[in-house]
């Protein structure tokens, strides 16, 4: 978990990983950017998992 929340900043992003699971919950008012980054950095971490 540590290489991910490190990859998780590297894309601009702060997600808390729990345990085996990674989940965020961002606020209403996000804007699309936001989500697309948010979920990107998301992609790319489960990615490199495998």
């Amino acid at each position: 978990m540590e290489a991910s929340q490190q990859m998780l900043i590297e894309h601009g992003v702060w997600l808390r990983p729990f345990g085996r699971l990674l989940y965020t919950m961002p606020p209403y008012v996000s804007s699309a950017a936001d989500i697309d980054a948010i979920t990107s950095a998301m992609v790319a971490v489960t990615r490199s998992w495998s």
